[in-house]
């Protein structure tokens, strides 16, 4: 029985560095976009690249949609135990969350720290946390310099405390949570503690001029763009502002191609009456793009 388990590990172990090396493949060429000479064909490439890493990337997704949606915390998975930890402020059931085995009193204090995610964050829609987790991915990977390590080990490094980061932004916005609930006050001390193994707080693609999440989420965004959902917002930026197709979109935040021409279609009408002017200044190309709609 040993021999063959010895036996899996080893025929699987290949495929897993094929796997890494092909990851690494697509992480490098997604990155050439952001280089200054880029071609046209680069740039390309680097669109297909982010498609199929979020793809490849969904298990991933999915196993943080589950705890942040549903509550549910698998205490066998130490990437999730890391994210959790960063919502728990008391010490004890911090060191509780590390060990291997937890009695049943400790993680019923536990899922109460985490259902406070599931009641605020966790409201969103799931297609609206799968894109924010896509977008988080992406980041990473613009980050990402190879330095002796690949960029799953990287991912798995930071990605939890990303994500974190991301939620308790979201949560500190008054505009996000709109409720007081007392119960939830000494949770929300947690959101105030820094993370200190995340990296720095640079989201989305701001060296390239692109409106940022605080826009996308409606913060910092004009009266006439907190009219639309963050989703509309995303499809906008990627479709006016990065010339991509609805179907490179639809792939990109895992929709139906139909959707999404339907929210980009009914977010530039809105747009279009918002600010009084014809749906058909609003055009394609990307220096008429920003001028007819982010920069109004």
């Amino acid at each position: 029985m040993a021999v063959e388990k010895e036996q899996e590990t080893e025929q699987g172990f290949p495929e897993k560095i094929h796997e890494y090396i092909e990851i690494e493949n697509l992480v490098l060429t997604y990155k050439k976009q952001f280089f200054s000479d880029a071609t046209r064909k680069e740039i390309e490439e680097s669109k297909s690249a982010a498609t199929l890493l979020t793809i490849k990337f969904n298990p991933l997704f999915r196993k943080y949609i589950k705890l942040i949606k549903d509550n549910q915390l698998d205490f066998n998975d130490k990437d999730i135990k890391r994210f959790a930890l960063n919502f728990i402020g008391d010490k004890s059931l911090k060191r509780a969350l590390k060990l291997d085995r937890q009695s049943s009193k400790t993680r019923h204090e536990i899922y109460k720290k985490i259902n406070f995610i599931t009641e605020t964050y966790g409201q969103l829609s799931t297609e609206e946390i799968l894109i924010d987790l896509q977008m988080l991915l992406l980041v990473l990977a613009k980050r990402y310099m190879p330095m002796g390590r690949n960029f799953c080990a990287y991912l798995y490094n930071c990605f939890c405390y990303e994500v974190s980061r991301h939620i308790k932004k979201y949560i500190k916005n008054p505009a996000n949570v709109q409720y007081k609930n007392i119960r939830y006050e000494d949770y929300m001390q947690t959101v105030e503690e820094p993370i200190e193994e995340c990296l720095e707080d640079k989201m989305y693609e701001n060296s390239m001029g692109m409106p940022d999440t605080t826009w996308i989420n409606g913060i910092t965004c004009s009266s006439q763009f907190q009219r639309l959902s963050p989703l509309e917002r995303k499809i906008l930026i990627k479709y006016y502002l990065e010339d991509y197709s609805d179907r490179q979109i639809s792939e990109l935040y895992c929709i139906h191609i139909n959707t999404c021409n339907q929210k980009r279609r009914q977010a530039t009408y809105k747009l279009a009456k918002e600010l009084n002017i014809n749906i058909k200044d609003i055009k394609r190309s990307r220096k008429s793009g920003k001028k007819a709609l982010f920069y109004h």
